[in-house]
Protein backbone atom coordinates (compact mmCIF):
# COMPACT_ATOMS: atom_id res chain seq x y z
CA UNK A 1 0.00 0.00 0.00
CA UNK A 2 0.87 3.33 -0.64
CA UNK A 3 0.93 4.47 3.21
CA UNK A 4 1.96 1.53 5.18
CA UNK A 5 3.99 -1.74 4.85
CA UNK A 6 1.29 -4.68 4.76
CA UNK A 7 2.90 -5.65 8.25
CA UNK A 8 0.42 -3.33 9.85
CA UNK A 9 -2.66 -4.63 8.89
CA UNK A 10 -2.58 -7.11 10.77
CA UNK A 11 -1.50 -9.72 13.67
CA UNK A 12 0.61 -12.02 11.35
CA UNK A 13 1.54 -11.85 7.21
CA UNK A 14 -1.24 -14.19 6.50
CA UNK A 15 -4.06 -11.70 7.68
CA UNK A 16 -1.85 -8.65 5.58
CA UNK A 17 -2.18 -10.54 2.71
CA UNK A 18 -5.70 -11.99 2.94
CA UNK A 19 -6.85 -8.08 3.38
CA UNK A 20 -4.33 -7.42 0.17
CA UNK A 21 -5.91 -10.03 -1.38
CA UNK A 22 -9.48 -9.24 -0.88
CA UNK A 23 -9.23 -5.58 -1.50
CA UNK A 24 -7.69 -6.95 -5.03
CA UNK A 25 -10.46 -8.99 -5.37
CA UNK A 26 -12.53 -6.84 -4.45
CA UNK A 27 -11.58 -4.70 -6.76
CA UNK A 28 -10.94 -7.18 -9.78
CA UNK A 29 -14.61 -8.05 -9.48
CA UNK A 30 -16.75 -4.63 -9.39
CA UNK A 31 -14.10 -3.20 -12.55
CA UNK A 32 -15.66 -4.51 -15.31
CA UNK A 33 -19.22 -4.65 -14.88
CA UNK A 34 -18.85 -1.08 -13.97
CA UNK A 35 -17.28 0.11 -16.63
CA UNK A 36 -19.70 -1.71 -18.87
CA UNK A 37 -22.82 -0.11 -17.12
CA UNK A 38 -21.41 3.27 -16.37
CA UNK A 39 -19.21 3.83 -19.50
CA UNK A 40 -15.08 4.16 -19.23
CA UNK A 41 -15.20 7.91 -18.77
CA UNK A 42 -17.09 8.03 -15.60
CA UNK A 43 -15.79 4.58 -13.68
CA UNK A 44 -12.66 6.39 -13.86
CA UNK A 45 -13.92 9.84 -13.06
CA UNK A 46 -15.45 7.38 -10.14
CA UNK A 47 -13.16 5.34 -8.93
CA UNK A 48 -10.18 8.37 -9.02
CA UNK A 49 -12.55 10.28 -7.19
CA UNK A 50 -13.65 7.65 -4.54
CA UNK A 51 -9.89 7.34 -3.78
CA UNK A 52 -9.36 10.82 -3.23
CA UNK A 53 -12.37 11.35 -0.60
CA UNK A 54 -10.77 7.74 1.09
CA UNK A 55 -7.73 9.61 1.64
CA UNK A 56 -8.87 12.57 2.71
CA UNK A 57 -10.85 10.51 4.87
CA UNK A 58 -7.68 8.94 6.17
CA UNK A 59 -6.78 12.35 7.76
CA UNK A 60 -8.86 11.84 10.57
CA UNK A 61 -7.81 10.90 13.54
CA UNK A 62 -10.11 8.38 14.88
CA UNK A 63 -9.09 5.08 16.09
CA UNK A 64 -11.22 2.37 17.29
CA UNK A 65 -9.35 -0.70 18.19
CA UNK A 66 -5.09 -0.82 19.18
CA UNK A 67 -4.68 -2.14 15.63
CA UNK A 68 -7.43 -0.39 13.43
CA UNK A 69 -8.34 3.39 13.41
CA UNK A 70 -10.17 5.24 9.98
CA UNK A 71 -6.40 5.91 8.47
CA UNK A 72 -6.04 2.11 7.98
CA UNK A 73 -9.30 1.53 6.49
CA UNK A 74 -9.99 4.35 4.40
CA UNK A 75 -6.45 3.92 2.71
CA UNK A 76 -7.13 0.18 1.97
CA UNK A 77 -10.55 1.71 0.77
CA UNK A 78 -8.61 3.77 -1.78
CA UNK A 79 -6.08 0.96 -3.24
CA UNK A 80 -9.22 -0.52 -3.70
CA UNK A 81 -10.31 2.23 -5.93
CA UNK A 82 -6.85 2.71 -7.78
CA UNK A 83 -6.54 -0.67 -8.29
CA UNK A 84 -9.90 -0.65 -10.59
CA UNK A 85 -8.45 2.77 -12.12
CA UNK A 86 -5.16 0.63 -12.44
CA UNK A 87 -7.33 -2.11 -14.56
CA UNK A 88 -9.27 0.53 -16.28
CA UNK A 89 -6.11 2.18 -17.69
CA UNK A 90 -4.68 -0.21 -20.13
CA UNK A 91 -8.97 -0.73 -21.35
CA UNK A 92 -9.56 3.26 -21.78
CA UNK A 93 -5.78 4.06 -23.33
CA UNK A 94 -6.73 1.31 -25.99
CA UNK A 95 -9.90 2.63 -26.59
CA UNK A 96 -9.32 5.72 -27.07
CA UNK A 97 -6.02 6.28 -29.27
CA UNK A 98 -6.69 5.22 -33.09
CA UNK A 99 -5.14 2.26 -34.33
CA UNK A 100 -2.05 4.09 -35.69
CA UNK A 101 -0.97 5.19 -32.14
CA UNK A 102 -2.06 2.55 -30.53
CA UNK A 103 1.48 0.93 -29.39
CA UNK A 104 2.66 3.64 -28.76
CA UNK A 105 0.26 4.92 -26.71
CA UNK A 106 -0.16 1.35 -24.63
CA UNK A 107 3.73 1.29 -24.02
CA UNK A 108 3.69 5.06 -22.59
CA UNK A 109 1.00 3.90 -19.95
CA UNK A 110 3.11 1.00 -19.29
CA UNK A 111 6.34 3.06 -18.91
CA UNK A 112 4.08 5.82 -16.72
CA UNK A 113 3.10 2.85 -14.73
CA UNK A 114 6.13 1.42 -14.22
CA UNK A 115 7.89 4.65 -13.34
CA UNK A 116 5.09 5.59 -10.74
CA UNK A 117 5.56 1.82 -9.13
CA UNK A 118 9.21 2.30 -8.75
CA UNK A 119 8.67 5.69 -6.96
CA UNK A 120 6.27 4.46 -4.75
CA UNK A 121 9.36 2.48 -2.99
CA UNK A 122 11.00 5.17 -2.14
CA UNK A 123 8.22 7.12 -0.65
CA UNK A 124 8.20 6.11 3.05
CA UNK A 125 11.72 7.24 3.48
CA UNK A 126 11.24 10.68 1.62
CA UNK A 127 8.03 11.25 3.86
CA UNK A 128 7.13 9.53 7.06
CA UNK A 129 4.47 11.03 7.65
CA UNK A 130 1.24 9.04 6.92
CA UNK A 131 -0.36 12.36 6.85
CA UNK A 132 1.42 13.71 4.06
CA UNK A 133 1.13 10.36 2.05
CA UNK A 134 -2.58 10.72 2.47
CA UNK A 135 -2.26 14.26 1.23
CA UNK A 136 -0.15 13.50 -1.46
CA UNK A 137 -1.72 10.56 -2.96
CA UNK A 138 -5.51 12.51 -2.48
CA UNK A 139 -3.94 15.35 -4.94
CA UNK A 140 -2.66 12.78 -7.45
CA UNK A 141 -5.90 11.17 -7.28
CA UNK A 142 -7.54 14.50 -8.10
CA UNK A 143 -4.76 15.59 -10.76
CA UNK A 144 -6.36 12.12 -12.21
CA UNK A 145 -9.71 12.83 -11.79
CA UNK A 146 -9.15 16.80 -13.54
CA UNK A 147 -7.41 14.62 -16.70
CA UNK A 148 -10.04 12.16 -16.97
CA UNK A 149 -12.67 15.24 -17.38
CA UNK A 150 -10.33 16.01 -20.74
CA UNK A 151 -10.76 12.43 -22.04
CA UNK A 152 -13.78 11.43 -24.50
CA UNK A 153 -16.55 8.47 -23.82
CA UNK A 154 -15.21 5.34 -25.42
CA UNK A 155 -18.69 3.37 -24.24
CA UNK A 156 -20.42 2.18 -27.22
CA UNK A 157 -18.46 4.22 -29.73
CA UNK A 158 -16.35 2.39 -32.44
CA UNK A 159 -12.04 2.38 -31.86
CA UNK A 160 -11.05 5.39 -33.93
CA UNK A 161 -8.57 3.99 -37.14
CA UNK A 162 -6.80 7.11 -37.52
CA UNK A 163 -6.10 10.96 -35.61
CA UNK A 164 -9.06 12.48 -37.91
CA UNK A 165 -11.53 10.29 -35.89
CA UNK A 166 -10.12 10.78 -32.71
CA UNK A 167 -10.62 14.75 -33.36
CA UNK A 168 -13.82 14.25 -34.88
CA UNK A 169 -14.95 12.15 -31.77
CA UNK A 170 -13.69 15.24 -29.12
CA UNK A 171 -15.61 17.72 -31.33
CA UNK A 172 -18.58 15.56 -31.39
CA UNK A 173 -18.22 15.35 -27.74
CA UNK A 174 -17.41 19.00 -27.01
CA UNK A 175 -14.73 18.10 -25.48
CA UNK A 176 -11.45 21.01 -25.18
CA UNK A 177 -8.84 20.83 -27.31
CA UNK A 178 -5.47 19.94 -26.18
CA UNK A 179 -3.73 21.18 -29.46
CA UNK A 180 -2.61 24.94 -30.21
CA UNK A 181 -2.72 24.03 -34.33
Amino acid sequence: MLNYSWSQFGDTVYANYLFAALGEVIATVLWFPMTQYLGRRTSMLISLGTACVFYLMGLIPWRWSVLWNLERLASLMAVMSVTMSFMMVYMYSNEVSPTTHRGFVMCSSSIVGRIGASWVRFVKEIMPDSRVKLVVAALLSFVGVLLCLMMPETRNIPIPETPQCVTRRRKDQKLPKLTTT
